[in-house]
């Protein structure tokens, strides 16, 4: 049977937020480059589009088959 593995953080790891570096690339007049995509079904999709140098990826699900 598996036990339940529990990791301990300290409350300043639990209140820090993720720096969104493009909306500071954004705010600072930059160009950002990204795509949209409406139907895939894999979770690994937005590391590849990080790997081929997206700043962020749209998945629209609105009118997905799912």
């Amino acid at each position: 049977m598996a036990r339940a593995r529990y990791i301990e953080v300290s409350a300043k790891e639990l209140n820090q937020m993720r720096v969104n570096h493009t909306r500071e690339r954004l705010a600072k007049g930059e160009t950002v480059l990204g795509c949209a995509i409406q139907s895939y079904r894999s979770p690994e999709i937005a590391r590849t589009f990080a790997a081929a140098g997206f700043d962020y990826v749209f998945l629209d699900m609105e009118h997905g088959s799912f």
